[in-house]
């Protein structure tokens, strides 16, 4: 089974502005660019290649420089990100319910990482690119 993460630069990012340069969350998350994975039969866990971590260069300041979520654009991927460790951006990319790897070889989607910081403006954490 083959995974892509697509590194499609969409417009969906809005530039951050520093507010007097008080703003601790300065940095988006980063994140790989392209995945393998591979699901192992009655399992629902996909080991990845290389593994899913995500990294912010706002560490090690509390929140700004931690990863609260992963989540998945795609056409309905089966599948869902999950964080293990906030603070080293690690996570999992799981099954939702069963894959049938006979049927469908093959799943393209996106992964996006999210930070737990807030913005200048203190509304939302940053975004990885997709």
């Amino acid at each position: 089974m083959l995974f892509h993460n697509d590194t499609k630069h969409l417009a969906t990012m809005v530039p951050s502005r520093d507010v007097i340069g008080l703003s601790l969350n300065k940095h988006k998350p980063w994140i790989e660019t392209s995945y393998h994975g591979v699901i192992t039969e009655n399992t629902d866990i996909v080991l990845l290649d290389p593994p899913l971590v995500a990294l912010d260069k706002d560490a090690p300041i509390p929140y700004a420089g931690e990863i609260c979520a992963f989540n998945i654009h795609g056409l309905d991927a089966p599948f869902e990100a999950v964080v293990l460790n906030g603070t080293s951006g690690e996570g999992q990319l799981r099954t939702r319910g069963l894959v049938d790897c006979e049927l469908q070889k093959e799943y393209t989607f996106i992964i996006q990482a999210h930070d737990c910081g807030s913005g200048p403006d203190g509304m939302e954490g940053k975004k990885s690119h997709k």
